[in-house]
């Protein structure tokens, strides 16, 4: 593989990560939302979905490095 080729499949692969990152965090604060999870349960998913947020920003700073110096 040549250096192009290693961008692409790097880049592509840390879409994936931050698509999978973006996904939870719409699961899991769609769970913080439900009506039928009690407060306590209400609460640890929100910041779970916070946590998946900070992810995904910090997948897409990942992103911005390879597509920027490799």
């Amino acid at each position: 593989m040549n250096k192009k080729e290693i961008k692409e499949k790097r880049l592509k692969e840390f879409q994936k990560m931050k698509s999978l990152e973006e996904k939870a965090y719409d699961f899991y604060n769609n769970v913080s939302l439900n009506p039928k999870v009690g407060d306590y349960g209400k609460n640890i998913f929100k910041e779970i979905s916070i946590d998946e947020k900070e992810h995904s920003l910090i997948v897409q700073k990942i992103i911005n490095i390879i597509s920027n110096t490799l």
